[in-house]
């Protein structure tokens, strides 16, 4: 194999010396550069190669190639690219094409070629990396839209974009993301066309009375009936509106392309959707798109969001008169769940504003209680709006009818009591909830026991230690999550309690679990104040139960012997010895690694 290397190293030597010869790299640097790629060379030169080692090659050459542009850029110097960065390149680009025959299935290596060809704008290369990369991973949505996009946006070929797309399409024609990028791509050659017609002079009233069906947007509206036909779903209809809006502002399209394509999917999607709730709920939405992004990116102002949420609630009140339906309902009081959420997010604190959507939301929520509409999730919703505005008496008493309709789940227990703990520091309400919680939960999941540990401390911390002992008399999944619990609360209370409480639980079967040990190991060494004695006998219960299987006990008790104040440095070589007999064959490799690690940082320090 030296042979070899040796025969590539050779071929590396021009592109070394027009280095040197440019001032670009020292001599030292290029014997330093001629170790490194020797090493690699090696590396995926060998018999048990593997795609990393591939990549790791093809990475460090990149970064090599990163140092001499910006070098080129300090020095001014820019000549010699073939012979330099095409040199390199090539050399890359034969490296990366035995990867992709080695290992097509990884992703990695594509991607990696794709960016080399990037990097040295080798654009005609990287399509057909692409080409190759899609007969292998046709099946893949994300693969055709990178490859279109690419062809799009950095090769200039709108012609192969589109074609990409409907051949992605042929294979995947419910995937939504597909057609949703088909259409902006659509959008963006769009926009061109409108840009190179505005550097020539012609006017946009030309471009739309003509008769081409790119500028005319035919085609684009094309695309969004055949998007919307083919995947029959509200939501996605929804999804598409939305990007040609955003889309607009980016692309500074003219009102004459976008405005009737997107009243086109409004009118669509009231004839196919208009029974749906989900429909008016999306509808009102559309009209607040103007308050989250807008062409000059300024926000509007507290009077424009007014007016525009005032038109979205229009929407939905016309919505309620021709369907008063429960559903109906929920939608109405999701939108005001979503716009909370969105107003929190942003901080906002434009008083009017929150007085006069709060007025609507109360009203709401109050008839969609009068037609029993109002389930357990929107009750917690309409609590803390209440709360948002300091009415805590009315979101306490939405929280009692909360109650009434709880459904009996952790989530469910753990949401109310969550609210309760939010809107008030009185335990009075929870407590009996809690009660409720350990009469109807299963016992047998350890979330649950988390969930009443935290509850317990928290509003009973009287009762803590019963709980935790009822957790140690549960399945071994709930003892060993609930041991570790109880050891840090007990350990809290102090440094005695924990110690006897440890000792409890070294004899308690599922208790005794390596993170427990671990734990209370980390804790006595932070005191700095344990005796060494004491140490040593919690590693020694743990390789009794531990030693056979866990390689990371007994590196604890080498590295123990070897920094802490009393230990045995000959102690920990004896220790080696017991690890190697003790621990099964898999585990002696790692315990093995480590210890070297481990002995290497000592000779370096030393």
């Amino acid at each position: 194999m030296a042979e070899f290397v040796d025969r590539r190293m050779e071929s590396a030597l021009q592109e070394l010396e027009q280095l040197v010869k440019a001032k670009i790299c020292t001599d030292e640097e290029i014997k330093s550069i001629v170790k490194t790629l020797r090493k690699l060379e090696y590396n995926v030169g060998r018999h048990g190669k593997s795609v990393e080692d591939h990549l790791k090659y093809v990475k460090y050459e990149m970064e090599f190639l990163e140092l001499i542009r910006e070098r080129r850029k300090r020095l001014g110097y820019n000549f010699k690219f073939n012979e330099i960065e095409g040199s390199v390149g090539k050399r890359c680009q034969t490296r990366l094409l035995r990867a992709e025959g080695r290992h097509p299935g990884s992703m990695e290596v594509w991607d990696l070629h794709v960016e080399l060809c990037r990097f040295l704008n080798w654009h005609p290369m990287a399509s057909q990396v692409f080409i190759r990369m899609l007969q292998v991973h046709s099946d893949k949505p994300e693969v055709w839209i990178k490859a279109a996009n690419f062809e799009l946006k950095e090769n200039g070929s709108p012609d192969t974009a589109r074609e990409l797309f409907m051949k992605a399409l042929r294979w995947h024609p419910k995937n939504e993301e597909l057609w949703r990028e088909y259409l902006l791509a659509e959008l963006k050659i769009a926009s061109n066309v409108y840009a190179r017609a505005e550097l020539l002079g012609v006017s946009t009233a030309d471009l739309v009375k003509g008769d081409d069906p790119i500028a005319t947007g035919k085609l684009v509206m094309a695309v969004a009936r055949n998007a919307m036909l083919t995947v029959p779903d509200v939501d996605f209809s929804a999804s598409l509106y939305r990007a040609i809006h955003t889309t607009q502002i980016s692309l500074k399209l003219p009102e004459e392309l976008w405005k009737p394509l997107s009243e086109f999917i409004l009118s669509e999607m009231e004839r196919s959707h208009g029974a749906l709730p989900a429909y008016w709920k999306r509808r009102a939405e559309f009209c607040l798109l103007p308050t989250r992004s807008t062409a000059n990116g300024d926000t509007l102002t507290e009077y424009e969001t007014i007016n525009a949420e005032k038109a979205a609630f229009e929407v939905l009140d016309s919505a309620i008169e021709k369907n008063d339906s429960a559903d109906m309902w929920q939608e109405y009081m999701e939108f005001f769940v979503d716009l909370y959420s969105e107003s929190a997010a942003k901080s906002d604190d434009r008083l009017h504003l929150l007085k006069k959507r709060f007025e609507k939301a109360h009203e709401i929520f109050q008839m969609a209680e009068q037609k029993k509409a109002v389930g357990f999730s929107h009750l917690l919703s309409w609590s803390r709006i209440l709360f948002a505005r300091r009415r805590v008496q009315e979101a306490l008493a939405v929280l009692s009818k909360a109650a009434l309709v709880l459904p009996v789940t952790l989530d469910g227990f753990a949401k109310l009591i969550q609210c309760y703990e939010t809107v008030s520091t009185d335990s009075g309400a929870v407590i009996p909830l809690i009660q409720r919680a350990k009469a109807t939960l299963p016992k047998t999941d350890p979330e649950f026991w988390r969930h009443l540990i935290s509850w317990t401390l928290q509003h009973q911390p009287s009762d803590a230690e019963a709980v935790f002992r009822d957790a140690l008399r549960q399945t071994r999944p709930v003892v060993a999550s609930s041991a570790l619990l109880y050891l840090q609360w007990a350990y809290r209370e102090s440094t005695g309690k924990g110690r006897k409480v440890y000792q409890e639980l070294c004899k308690t079967p599922g208790a005794f679990t390596e993170p427990l040990i671990k734990w209370v190991l980390e804790e006595e060494e932070k005191r700095r104040k344990a005796p060494i004695a004491l140490l040593r006998k919690i590693l020694d219960q743990a390789l009794i139960a531990h030693g056979s299987t866990s390689a990371d006990l007994w590196i604890d008790y080498i590295q123990l012997e070897l920094t802490y104040p009393g230990g045995d440095a000959l102690k920990s070589s004896q220790m080696v010895w017991k690890a190697q007999r003790a621990l099964k064959p898999e585990a002696v490799a790692l315990f093995t690694s480590m210890y070297n690690l481990i002995t290497a940082d000592e000779s370096e320090s030393g």
